[in-house]
């Protein structure tokens, strides 16, 4: 079932500069669908691409955000013009496909969605809810959650997080509801050589829900971190104060 439309509008860069213009609109090819975004929000690895801090060729950024289907090629089954979905960025066989590193991505008025990564189910039904904004927030929680499953806590543990964007306040919110009698930590980096808070933490405790998150800044500790994994633009450390974390074969895909 194929849709026309007329020359989309989309958000191209081209070397340090990013410009609406006008492409084509494709129509699916067999296995293929077309999407439309309805919200998508900027990653931290999007700015880093946008400041030139990594080589990822795609002209057209974005991998979170809220979609609805539009059209689909000859024989797409698993999803239909109409449904609300969201695409899981990373093909797990397929190399050539990193939704907005290497492929097209969503800051554009549709987008199209290769037939590998159909078939591997990464467009995942939202139905009507979340609304478009909070959709945006399934990948990013998604990362997360694959962080914590990646780190083995044991109880009487604190957990720090070194970070507050975005991921870090979702890994410091979803720590309190996974884990049990674990002290949640987030912490503000500040620079070596800031006027201010120079050498010092400063930690505002404060209860939430049936866990406690302390919030701060300072700078990491060299000592007393005994696990470690980055996720997204944070970094997770767990100190335990009587015995090591047992090694975890899991690491995180690097984007």
């Amino acid at each position: 079932m194929k849709e026309r439309h007329d020359d989309q509008r989309a958000v191209v860069r081209q070397g340090g500069t990013s410009r609406v213009q006008s492409r084509p609109t494709p129509d699916p090819g067999p296995g293929e669908v077309l999407l439309a975004p309805e919200a998508v929000s900027l990653c931290g690895t999007d700015i880093q691409m946008l400041r030139g801090l990594r080589d990822d060729p795609s002209p057209v950024l974005g991998h979170e955000g809220a979609c609805q289907v539009v059209a689909v090629g000859a024989g797409v089954t698993r999803v239909r013009p109409g449904d609300r979905v969201v695409v899981d960025p990373t093909h797990p066989g397929d190399p050539s496909f990193l939704l907005g590193h290497n492929v097209d991505g969503l800051f554009q008025q549709r987008v199209l969605i290769a037939a590998s990564a159909v078939e591997a189910g990464l467009l995942v039904p939202i139905g009507d809810a979340p609304g478009s904004h909070g959709a945006t927030l399934v990948e990013p929680l998604a990362v997360v959650d694959y962080a914590w499953h990646c780190l083995d806590l044991a109880p009487g543990e604190e957990l720090v997080v070194v970070g507050d964007g975005l991921i870090g306040n979702l890994a410091a919110e979803r720590a309190r509801h996974l884990f049990e009698d674990v002290r949640v930590t987030l912490v503000h980096t500040v620079t070596a050589d800031a006027d201010a808070g120079r050498g010092r933490s400063v930690r505002r405790d404060h209860e939430q829900g049936s866990g406690q998150v302390s919030r701060g800044c300072g700078r990491m500790p060299s000592s007393g971190v005994t696990s470690r994994c980055t996720c997204g633009t944070s970094f997770v450390a767990v100190a335990t104060q009587h015995r090591p974390l047992r090694s975890h074969p899991c690491r995180p895909p690097k984007p």
